[in-house]
Order: C-alpha cells, then structure tokens, then sequence
C-alpha cells in the first residue's frame, strides 16, 4: 500500500512539473506588448516595403521614355548615359590625384633643384625634323580602325613631348572622320603640340623635301636628315590594301624609303608595324643614332626569331609597313 502511494505521488508531481513548463513556453510566444510590432512582421514587410520602392523607381524610370522607343530600348540608351556620366567623373578623380601627385613630388625634392620642364616644338632646342602623319585614308577604314589610327596618333604625341629635343610632328589631313573622332573620343586634343593641317603633306610640303616611309619601297632610310620630312601613312586596314601607300607616293613623284629593319633585326614573319611603332623607332634612332637599339627597343620581342643574342641575326627580307 505504502509502495502505491508512492507512485501515485512521484506521478502527479511530475505531471505538475510538464504543466508548468507548458505554461512558461505559452507566455514566452506571446510576449509581444501592446501596440509594438512583432519581429515576424518586420521580417514580412520588408520585402513589401522593398518591392514598393523598386515599383516608385521604375515607374519614375520609365516616365520619360519615348512613345516609338521599346522599353528594352530605353534601357540601354538610359544605361549607357550613366555609364558616359561615370567615366566622366572617374578621369576627374583621376586628374585631381595625378595633380596631388605632382605637387607632392614638387615639395618632396630630393635634390632641392625645380622640376625639368619639357620642351616644346618652338623651344630653340627642339628638333628640327618634321615627321608628319598623313590621315587622308579614311575612306579605306571602318569606324573602328580611324578610332584606332586616333589612339595610335595619342601615342605618338605623348612619345614626342617626353623627349629632349621633340619633332616637329604634323597630322596632315586632319579632317573629316579623323577630326570628329578626336573630337568624340579624345579630351583636350586642341591643346596638343602638334602642327594640324587640313592639307594634305602634298600640298603642305615641296615635293623635293618629302620622304614616305613604306616597306615596299626598294631604297633604305640610312639617317634622318632636317631637311627632309618623313611621312607616315596613317592607315589601319590590317594588310588589307598592301602596297596602297608605296603606290601612291609613285603616282606623286615623292621620294620613298623603308626602315632598314632587314639589315639589323630577323623577324619570324613578314611584320606590319603600327604607326605609333614607326614613330617610336625615328625617335629613339635620333637619340641614339643606332638603328638596331631602335628596333629591339620598339617592335615586340614576340616578332623576333627565337634567339638568345640579337648579334648572332643576319639580314633577312622581310619588310615593315608604315
């Protein structure tokens, strides 16, 4: 009997212990006070909240769009607008770095001497040889290769103003496609020092001074001379029209030579160098008056033969298109 009651008593006890717990896990879940929002619903309106703002934006987006443009359309258009508007920034942020820059390298001078001022093409210690670029080729490109042929002729610029003695460098031509290239894609190109000519290096120049550099031209370029002006045909075909300006200087009565590539440097292939390339060539021969430092400093090693001393090439046939 003793033994029953026992159990009887150890049973309710334990039973008024599941209830009371029951009871604590009840009013834990219903705790949220009167008035305040429950974390379930923040969780579960944030996303209405969200999609009600993304719902405000493109509405606002779309109000401006035209009538016969497709959304899809107005889209990129609005797209490319901000992307132009970004990259406007960026070079602002970019110029006022590049201008901290130099004003702490100005205050930071080791030597306490002023900065080397570079020289420009009307200083009396420029050069005196005049390279011009012809770009009267434009109706043998695409819109891509003149926008290339503009990149090229921004290289050659920023060549000539690092140098001591710069060229005289010249854009003949310079109309048309070319110049509203410029204009389109190329900030502060009119502050270039660079003589612009709408003319073409025909008419600009006397016959018996021009020089056209092309590689199908028999005769070699053994120095350069400041009587003399080397003119760089300013075309990007990609091979397509070879020979086109070799042609033309015969049909003008100019005199023409090529690089004198084959009698220094072995190329794995017949090489077309870029105009920027022919540009850097004329100035490092002009500094150092060694055609071969010239060329192994300027055409990529990849156009060479596979050889560990330049010294050991012989000449080879190979020719280079300016």
């Amino acid at each position: 009997q003793r033994s029953l009651e026992c159990q009887v008593r150890h049973t309710t006890s334990s039973h008024t212990q599941s209830l009371s717990r029951a009871r604590g896990k009840s009013m834990a879940t219903e705790s949220p006070k009167l008035g305040s929002p429950s974390e379930s619903n923040d969780v579960g309106d944030a996303p209405a909240k969200n999609d009600a703002k993304t719902d405000e934006v493109s509405i606002n987006h779309l109000l401006n769009k035209p009538e016969d443009m497709s959304k899809r359309q107005w889209k990129k258009l609005m797209k490319q607008k901000k992307m132009q508007e970004s990259k406007a920034d960026w070079r602002k942020k970019m110029k006022e770095k590049d201008k901290e820059r130099r004003k702490r390298k100005k205050q930071h001078d080791t030597d306490g001497l002023p900065a080397k001022k570079r020289m420009k093409m009307s200083d009396d210690g420029a050069s005196r040889i005049r390279v011009a670029i012809e770009m009267g080729y434009e109706h043998l490109m695409t819109a891509k290769d003149t926008r290339m042929l503009m990149k090229q002729c921004q290289r050659c610029y920023a060549v000539n103003r690092r140098m001591e003695s710069p060229f005289q460098l010249y854009f003949t031509s310079f109309t048309g496609q070319c110049k509203a290239t410029a204009e389109q894609y190329i900030q502060g190109y009119k502050n270039w020092d660079v003589h612009y000519q709408p003319h073409s290096y025909i008419d600009e120049f006397e016959k018996s001074q021009i020089v056209f550099l092309s590689a199908e031209s028999p005769n070699i370029l053994n120095d350069l001379e400041e009587s003399k002006v080397y003119v760089i045909g300013g075309l990007v075909d990609h091979n397509y029209h070879k020979g086109y300006c070799y042609q033309e200087a015969v049909e003008k009565g100019v005199d023409h030579a090529q690089l004198p590539i084959a009698d220094c440097v072995k190329l794995n292939s017949r090489s077309v160098l870029t105009v920027n390339h022919v540009f850097e060539i004329l100035c490092s021969y002009s500094k150092q008056r060694d055609w071969k430092k010239a060329f192994s400093e300027v055409i990529p090693s990849r156009k060479f033969l596979a050889s560990d001393n330049l010294e050991d090439q012989q000449p080879t046939g190979s020719a280079v298109d300016s």
